[in-house]
C-alpha cells in the first residue's frame, strides 16, 4: 500500500512539473508573439514616413523590397531554388539554395523579455518601380463617399473606383526569444 502511495505521489509531482513546463513555453511563445507584433508596427511607422519615389526601389539596408518575393518562404522550412527566404539569423540563409535571400531589418535593441526583433517588408507588385510601369500589383482602390442618400454609398456612379490606388505590402516579422522560443507573423496592410 505505501508502495501505491509513493507510485501515484511521484506520477502527480510529473504531471505538476510538466503541466508548468508547458504554461512557461506557452507563456514565452506569447510574448515572442506580441515582440513579433512591436516589430510589425515599427514597419508600418517607416512605411508612413516613406515617400513613393523610395517605396519604388529596394531599399535593402531598410529591410524593403520593392517586389514581392516569388514562392515567399517566410519560416525557411520550405526550400529549393526557386523559392525565397529571409536571412534571419545573418548567415546569408545559411549556404540554402534559394532564388533570393531577403535581409530584414533590426528593431533596436532585445525587449524586456529578451526577444529580438526582424522583419522584412515587401510591396506586393511583380516588379520594381512605379505602380503605372511595374504592373501586377495588388491594389486597394477606396471608394469615394459622395452620396445624394442619406443611408449610403452610391454605387452605380462611375467614380465608383476614382480614388487614388493603395499598394498593398506584407510585412513578414519574426522574433526569437529565450528557450529558443521564435514567433513568425505577417500581416497586410495598404498605403
Amino acid at each position: 500500500m505505501l508502495i501505491a502511495l509513493m507510485l501515484g505521489a511521484a506520477a502527480l509531482m510529473r504531471m505538476v512539473e510538466s503541466a508548468n513546463l508547458l504554461s512557461g513555453n506557452m507563456a514565452f511563445k506569447r510574448a515572442a508573439t506580441l515582440a513579433a507584433e512591436a516589430g510589425t508596427e515599427a514597419a508600418i511607422a517607416w512605411l508612413a514616413l516613406q515617400d513613393a519615389a523610395t517605396l519604388a526601389v529596394d531599399q535593402a539596408a531598410k529591410g524593403y523590397y520593392a517586389s514581392d518575393a516569388s514562392n515567399f518562404d517566410a519560416t525557411g522550412n520550405r526550400g529549393g531554388s526557386l523559392s525565397s527566404g529571409v536571412d534571419w539569423k545573418s548567415d546569408n540563409c545559411a549556404g540554402a539554395t534559394l532564388a533570393r535571400c531577403l535581409k530584414p531589418v533590426a528593431v533596436s535593441a532585445p525587449d524586456a523579455a529578451g526577444n529580438t526583433v526582424r522583419y522584412v517588408v515587401q510591396r506586393l507588385c511583380t516588379a520594381p518601380g512605379a505602380f503605372a510601369s511595374s504592373g501586377g500589383c495588388a491594389f486597394h482602390f477606396p471608394a469615394e463617399a459622395d452620396s445624394s442618400s442619406r443611408s449610403g454609398l452610391s454605387y452605380g456612379r462611375n467614380q465608383r473606383l476614382a480614388g487614388a490606388p493603395l499598394a498593398y505590402y506584407r510585412i513578414t516579422a519574426r522574433a526569437s526569444g529565450p528557450r529558443n522560443t521564435v514567433s513568425v507573423i505577417e500581416v497586410l496592410v495598404r498605403f
